[in-house]
């Protein structure tokens, strides 16, 4: 579920343009890979994880 929230984060990063497709789709693992951040998506991307892993390990 934690990857479905994430997913949805990046969609939305995309509507703001703070996130680009990459033209390949990235074979070195998770969906991450195949964006390319703007320093700003970026950030919030390193926030965004940290929050998430933070709930995880919580529960």
């Amino acid at each position: 579920i934690k990857e479905m929230v994430l997913y949805k984060q990046i969609e939305v990063w995309e509507r703001e343009e703070l996130v680009e497709k990459k033209t390949r789709s990235g074979s070195l693992g998770g969906r991450e890979n195949r964006y390319k951040f703007t320093p700003k998506a970026q950030k919030e991307f390193e926030l965004y994880s940290t929050i998430l892993s933070g709930k995880k390990n919580g529960n």
